[in-house]
């Protein structure tokens, strides 16, 4: 059954967002003092901070803060990223670990990296499975070794309760879905069609949206208030500790991007990017993010496209976020 894509206004907005604000536990406060953001703040999905020099690393906290950026999660690329993911995020109050092996990454699923992931995800502030996915044809494994890792990752994550987070190129999106049916999570870096979000949202699926090249407004406004969610995919463009991380350039093997068509992400070397997939003459903010401090453009950019204020759209996304990962 599809679902009917709606769109709405300012006040709808609101309303269908106060559900969400509201389990944040804010006691006897309103919700329009919740929206306005009083102990939300902002929120990044998807960033990969373990890519940053340690010197570099505090700077991009520290600007976090600044933008009052109160929750992030971490993402893992691979087996090593994971370690660090978990790392950062128990040093430091708001970011969480994601931990996994991105499809562009696949690597034979032995008994030994069942080990590693297991013992991986039971470490404190580990979140989520992300980004895990399907990416045929621009991997370091093949389509099947992908699939295997898929419905491990998904299994582990079920037996924890914890969501996935989903990077799926566009010959791989029939399997993808197929796949993550049954589990809870996130469409990474979503830029699809409206038939692309309906079949996201049908298995429960909350869409995260970044710096939003080639998604059209129409479809940015049609997700639902309590499903989106914001993100950067930021990442060291320059001097990126992934060098030191089992990898020799800038990001996952093969070319960036995730699902259904649509421009691929512009990190160096193939950076972990979102669904590909489009309508042409979408939204674009054209700056390459630098840390999830720029998940305010984000919500800037999205709260004038949906009728709202950046503070409101920032603690919708951010309450949003808490919900699924339960934090």
């Amino acid at each position: 059954m599809k679902t009917k894509l709606t769109y709405i206004n300012r006040r709808q907005f609101l309303a269908t967002g106060a559900f969400a604000l509201a389990s944040l536990k804010f006691g006897g406060l309103g919700c329009a003092a919740q929206a306005k953001g009083k102990g939300v703040g902002y929120s990044d999905s998807h960033a990969h901070l373990d890519s940053f020099q340690s010197e570099e690393l505090k700077k991009v906290l520290a600007r976090m803060k600044e933008k009052n950026v109160s929750t992030v999660m971490n993402v893992s690329i691979n087996l090593l990223t994971s370690a660090e993911a978990i790392k950062i995020a128990q040093a430091n109050d708001g970011i969480y670990a994601a931990i996994g092996i991105h499809p562009g990454e696949a690597i034979p699923l032995t008994a030994e990296v069942k080990k590693k992931l297991e013992d991986l995800s039971g470490q404190k502030k580990v979140v989520a499975f992300g980004e895990v996915g399907l990416m045929y044809g621009n991997s370091t494994g093949s389509n099947e070794e992908q699939k295997q890792l898929l419905l491990f990752q998904k299994s582990l994550a079920n037996n924890l309760h914890i969501p996935l987070d989903i990077h799926c190129s566009a010959n791989a999106y029939k399997d993808c879905i197929s796949i993550c049916k049954g589990s809870s999570g996130i469409m990474h870096g979503f830029t699809g069609t409206t038939d692309d979000l309906n079949a996201w949202l049908d298995i429960g699926y909350y869409i995260s949206i970044g710096m939003m090249s080639g998604v059209s407004e129409e479809v940015l406004r049609a997700i639902p208030a309590d499903r989106i969610i914001t993100e950067t995919d930021s990442m060291a463009r320059e001097n990126s500790r992934w060098d030191q991380l089992g990898k020799s350039s800038g990001g996952p093997s093969g070319p960036p991007g995730g699902g259904q068509g649509g421009a691929p992400s512009s990190g160096p070397g193939g950076a972990p990017g979102g669904q590909q997939g489009g309508a042409p003459g979408g939204t674009s903010m054209q700056e390459e993010p630098t840390g999830p401090a720029d998940v305010v453009k984000v919500a800037e950019k999205l709260a004038q496209i949906r009728g709202a204020s950046t503070e409101e759209m920032g603690a919708v996304a951010t309450n949003n976020l808490k919900r699924v990962l339960k934090i």
